[in-house]
C-alpha cells in the first residue's frame, strides 16, 4: 500500500484525501457514470465502495454530460437530495456545466469529479482557475500523469476508494480497463 501513495503526485494525493473525507461524512450519494467499459468498472467500484460505507446512494449510466443531459442529472440529483454528487469517467471536459447545474443545488455539499480525458483545449492549466469550493476535481492529467497510459477512470475511482479504506484494496481487479 506504502508504494501506491508514493506513486502518486502528492496535488493529486491532497485531493485523493479531500474526496475521501467527503465520501465518509456525506450520507446520501449520487453517482453517475460513463457508460462505457471504463465508465462501468468504475461506478462498480464506486457503488462496492460506498456499499462498504453504508451510504445511502443512487446510480446511474450517462452516455456524455451534454446541456440536455446535464438537465437530467440536475432533475435526478433535486429529486434524490443527496449531499454528494460523484462523476467518474467523465466531467473535466464538461466542468463549466458541472458548475452551472450541479455545484449550486442546495442539498448538495460537496461534487466529486473522477476523471482521466483532458479538457478540450488540452491545457489542464486553465480548468483548474475558478474551481468553487464544494467541487474536487481528481484528474491523472492535471498533475502531470497520462489519462491514456497511466490511470483510467476506473483507476482513478479506485484510488478513492483506497483512500477511503485501505479495505478496498481488493477492488483492484475491476480498475483494470
Amino acid at each position: 500500500m506504502e508504494r501506491l501513495y508514493e506513486s502518486i503526485p502528492e496535488s493529486m494525493g491532497e485531493l485523493l484525501l479531500d474526496a475521501a473525507k467527503e465520501v465518509r461524512k456525506s450520507k446520501r450519494v449520487f453517482a453517475f457514470s460513463h457508460i462505457d467499459a471504463d465508465g462501468i468498472s468504475a461506478l462498480a467500484i464506486i457503488t462496492l465502495m460506498l456499499e462498504r460505507e453504508e451510504k445511502e446512494f443512487e446510480w446511474k449510466n450517462v452516455h456524455q454530460i451534454n446541456s440536455e443531459s446535464i438537465v437530467q442529472m440536475e432533475e435526478d440529483i433535486r429529486k434524490y437530495k443527496p449531499d454528494l454528487v460523484i462523476l467518474s469517467d467523465f466531467g473535466t471536459g464538461q466542468i463549466e456545466l458541472v458548475k452551472q447545474h450541479l455545484v449550486s443545488i442546495e442539498s448538495v455539499k460537496s461534487v466529486i469529479i473522477l476523471d482521466h480525458h483532458l479538457p478540450p483545449n488540452d491545457s489542464p492549466e486553465s480548468m483548474q482557475d475558478d474551481i468553487p469550493s464544494k467541487l474536487i476535481e481528481v484528474n491523472p492529467g492535471l498533475h502531470g500523469l497520462s489519462g491514456s497510459t497511466d490511470l483510467s477512470g476506473a483507476g482513478t475511482a479506485f484510488l478513492l476508494a483506497v483512500f477511503v479504506s485501505p479495505n478496498n484494496v481488493d477492488l483492484s481487479e475491476l480498475a483494470i480497463v
